[in-house]
C-alpha cells in the first residue's frame, strides 16, 4: 500500500511513500483516497446493492464516476451523487457555479444532511459549506 506522508505547501505537492521503498512527489489532483463509502440511490439493475459499502479504487472525472470494489470482490461503477462519504473523509469541491472561488480546495466531511442532500463540509480557515455529492470528489 502507499501512503500520504506529509505536503509541500510551497509547491503544493504530496509526499506519497512508495512499499518498494522511495517516494513520490505528487499534485492533489494526481492521488485518489481509497476511501470507504456507502452506496445510495442505484438505478434499478444496481438496486441489490443499496446500501452496501465497499471501497474507491478509480475515478473517471469525464463521466463522473468512481469505481467500487464491494466485500465480495466484484467491482462497480458508481456515479458521484450514488457515494455517500464517511464523515471525516476530505474531498476537493468541484464544479461550483455560484461559489467558484472554492472549486480545487480540499474539504473535510463533517456531515451528510439527509434533509438536504448535502454534504456539510469544512475548509481550512473555517469556511462551512454544504455541497452536494457531485461537487465534493474524491
Amino acid at each position: 500500500s502507499r501512503a500520504v506522508e506529509g505536503v509541500d505547501e510551497g509547491s503544493g505537492r504530496y509526499t506519497v511513500k512508495l512499499r518498494e521503498g522511495g517516494a513520490l512527489a505528487l499534485k492533489l489532483a494526481n492521488l485518489l483516497q481509497m476511501a470507504e463509502v456507502r452506496l445510495v440511490g442505484l438505478a434499478a439493475s444496481m438496486a441489490e446493492h443499496e446500501g452496501a459499502t465497499g471501497t474507491i479504487f478509480e475515478r473517471n472525472a469525464e463521466a463522473e464516476m468512481y469505481g467500487v470494489e464491494l466485500a465480495s470482490g466484484q467491482s462497480l461503477p458508481v456515479g458521484y451523487a450514488n457515494v455517500r462519504l464517511a464523515d471525516g473523509a476530505h474531498g476537493i469541491v468541484d464544479g461550483l457555479q455560484g461559489a467558484a472561488q472554492y472549486n480545487g480546495l480540499v474539504a473535510r466531511v463533517l456531515e451528510f444532511e439527509e434533509s438536504s442532500g448535502r454534504y456539510l463540509a469544512l475548509l481550512d480557515g473555517g469556511k462551512q459549506l454544504r455541497l452536494r455529492p457531485q461537487n465534493l470528489r474524491l
